[in-house]
């Protein structure tokens, strides 16, 4: 399909891949998010790169529409670097691609399952956790079909939240992405595009159910289905999941204990206070603690898209989504009682409790596209989320403590809505062949309620307009530019840059450079948060007065990033059979006044600025295709311990989350045309889970094995089987959430 100025093509031959339409970039990365820095540096960008619009009507050659490459690979094509497609090849910065064939083959059915096995990126054991080069997970942007998930600030749950089934691609961009995606990609951004109907019918249904090997404990379950279709002018989607888990969990004991810090003691020792003989507590208690809390996901939404002529459409999109969750443990810091003091409650440790959520989110989204004429597409979108989380922590054993009811025991509960409506606007004008240039802006309004009686509300605004420029200035040599500037209610105002340049050495490797910067503002958890944590310590954001306990507010600066890369890419031997392809990086990073959260007292923690995180390391990527059925496939990412600036309240020094060194080896085999078959073998180095504390987490490797078999007999169906966590590795550390090996099975349907 032709792409150059002045061919528009027919509505009925447009294409279906969720990034363009009639050959221009559509929504499909969502916010459009970036800034600079330096004001100058985008201005001085502009009329360089506007002073070579000149060259207009030269072949596009390895940046071309058709996107084959002149020098390079047979391109993947992204679109999440620069929200325009964009062959891989041609991109600067690092960027990884997770197709829905691999999630087939593995039949990883969530996606912390599907980044874990298909990405150089750290996934902890039970999905809460992960790291882009070491950045924390709040620095990492997750979009599904360009829009932001809101969720917890902490994006704890959101990667076992989101199914795979009707993925189509995933990809990951390393490092700051805010001149595009604004706020928030300090670490990086992950994009997930699902698919896109087309004239007619199409669907898919897929199930899998797992245990354990051992006892058939910790199952899992998850069904989904997606169906597709409409005619020319009119398509829509309709897609549903439910996913239940049961709980990991062993036996746990732990001593109770009574008394002030560095006296405490068992309930029956005599120097326990008096006020215990008021209650009937033992000296332990023993429980099944979760490992893995236990949690129910079910997702329903779907969208409709009609094309008023070859040039205009509107799509609605709409989802719901609704979680419980649930975890035993013991909780080590304070739990309340029921015996009041002048000071609040009488305290114990070591106490049995019960960890209770429900949420849900609810998202609204309108977009128009219109291709105004050949060289120049405009869109826009009004998008509205709404998350509300009611939390209870409440004590298993409440008469003991003195409570007539489970609820009373209850004091570290959480009732709260988060409300974020995005207005979004973009441009992408081709005035020539060779030149592409993006603006637009974005407008956030967010809102923190605490529906909790007596709390009170919050809120702001952020707002961002951004430019970018790509321009192919010869055969070989691209150069992508970009800036953004952003206003807020809460943090100033904000100026980012971003530039690269791919230099095409030879048929078999090209030299690519990136300078990127990031920034985030003070999310609302950080400003507004008023709440216990597990612990039992107070929680109290940055704007947060509790008279005795924090008697004054503080000032919080958005965090920025700074990054550096180097590295290099292509392919050796045929380039038809792409015998051995690969890609090495180096990369810097530095974050300034990072954000976290400090112990103030003993009382309290809130969030400070603590300083400045340095971090460097090196990346690679090697695919190897032995022959035509056989393949391999390695990863491996090195990451300095990061150095960090010191404050009063904390001396930071590591980087949580970070191993030294994550690699993975897979061997891929199709044994026939219908069985496909892989294993893959995971090293995860030791690494810290907290900024401030020098335990290390134990390194471990995880070896797993899949097979793919999809019958003759039965056309559009795939069996899937696997064994997670072949050799049953364990530790009480890093896989401490991990049940061990686990078997499982399932089957996908698609028409």
């Amino acid at each position: 399909m032709s792409t150059q100025p002045g061919s528009i093509p027919s509505r009925r031959a447009k294409p279906r891949d969720n990034a363009s339409r009639n050959g221009r970039p559509r929504w499909s990365l969502g916010p459009a998010e970036r800034g600079p820095r330096r004001l100058g540096l985008l201005l001085g960008a502009a009329m360089l790169g506007f002073a070579g619009m000149g060259q207009a009507g030269v072949d596009l050659g390895a940046g071309g529409a058709d996107g084959q490459a002149a020098y390079g690979l047979a391109p993947v094509v992204v679109t999440a670097p620069t929200r325009s497609e964009r062959a891989r090849q041609r991109s600067p910065g690092s960027v990884e691609v997770i197709t829905a064939e691999q999630l087939q083959r593995s039949g990883a059915t969530l996606l912390d399952e599907a980044l874990r096995s298909h990405s150089g990126i750290f996934v902890s054991a039970d999905g809460t956790g992960h790291s882009v080069r070491g950045a924390a997970r709040e620095d990492t942007v997750i979009l599904i079909d360009g829009r932001r998930v809101l969720g917890e600030p902490s994006r704890r749950y959101e990667l076992n939240r989101i199914p795979t089934h009707r993925i189509e691609r995933i990809e990951i961009v390393k490092g700051p992405g805010s001149v595009l995606y604004g706020s928030d990609a300090l670490g990086g951004v992950i994009n997930i595009v699902t698919r896109r109907p087309r004239p007619g019918l199409q669907g898919s249904v897929a199930v899998q159910a797992g245990a354990r090997a051992r006892d058939g404990e910790a199952a899992r379950y998850d069904v989904g289905f997606n169906l597709l279709g409409g005619s020319a002018d009119t398509q829509f989607t309709l897609f549903g999941e439910a996913s239940h888990r049961d709980g990991y969990q062993q036996e746990a004991t732990a001593p109770v204990r009574v008394g002030p810090a560095g006296n405490r003691v068992a309930p029956s020792s005599d120097e326990a206070p008096g006020w215990v003989n008021q209650l009937d507590l033992p000296d332990e208690y023993t429980i099944d603690e979760f490992r893995r809390d236990e949690a129910d996901v079910h997702t329903l939404g779907g969208s409709l898209e009609h094309w008023f002529s070859d040039r205009f459409s509107v799509r609605l999109d709409a989802s719901h989504l609704w979680e419980e969750r649930r975890r035993d443990f013991i909780n080590a810091g304070r739990t309340n009682t029921a015996l009041a003091h002048d000071d609040g409650y009488r305290p114990v440790f070591n106490v049995p409790v019960r960890w209770l959520d429900d949420n849900r989110r609810w998202e609204v989204a309108a977009s128009a596209d219109w291709q105004a004429t050949a060289g120049l597409a405009l869109n826009h979108r009004i998008h509205y989320s709404r998350y509300e989380k009611d939390r209870s922590v409440a004590v298993i054993p409440y008469r003991d403590l003195g409570f007539e009811s489970r609820e009373e025991s209850d004091f570290q509960g959480r009732d709260v809505t988060l409300i974020e409506l995005t207005n979004e606007f973009l441009s992408t004008w081709t005035p020539v062949v060779r030149h592409t240039v993006q603006a637009g802006f974005e407008h956030r309004d967010l809102e923190y309620r605490d529906n909790v009686e007596g709390q009170e509300d919050s809120s702001r605004w952020q707002a961002g307009v951004f430019a970018q420029h790509e321009w192919q200035a010869t055969e070989r040599l691209d150069i992508i530019y970009g800036a953004r500037f952003d206003d807020a209610s809460v943090g100033g105002d904000n100026t980012s840059v971003e530039g690269g340049v791919v230099y095409a050495l030879a048929p078999q490797a090209s030299l690519r450079v990136n300078y990127a910067q990031g920034f985030k503002y003070p999310d609302l958890r950080a400003l507004s948060a008023d709440t216990r944590t597990p612990r039992g310590d107070w929680m109290l954001g940055a704007d947060v007065i509790r008279e005795g306990i924090k008697d004054e507010a503080h000032a919080l600066a958005p965090e920025q990033s700074e990054n550096v890369e180097l590295g290099v890419r292509g392919h050796l031997g045929d380039p038809a059979a792409l015998r051995l392809r690969y890609d090495f990086s180096g990369f810097y990073t530095a974050i300034e006044d990072r954000i976290a959260r400090v112990r103030e007292t003993d009382e309290y923690r809130t969030f400070r600025n603590i300083g400045t995180s340095r971090t460097r390391g090196l990346e690679a990527a090697l695919e190897t295709d032995w022959s035509p059925r056989l393949g391999t496939d390695l990863t491996a990412t090195w990451i300095e311990d990061a150095s960090w600036g010191r404050v009063s309240q904390a001396h930071y020094r590591h980087l949580p989350n970070a191993p030294e060194l994550t690699a993975m080896v897979t061997l891929r085999w199709q044994a026939t045309q219908a069985l496909h078959l892989q294993t893959r073998a995971r090293y995860v180095g030791a690494y810290h889970t907290a900024a401030d504390d020098d335990e290390r987490q134990a390194s471990h490797t995880l070896v797993g094995v899949s097979a793919s078999y999809r019958p003759a007999a039965w056309q559009g169906v795939r069996l899937h089987a696997a064994v997670d966590n072949l050799f049953n590795e364990d530790n009480d550390s890093s896989l401490y959430a991990d049940p061990g090996r686990f078997l499982r099975a399932g089957a996908t349907y698609q028409f």
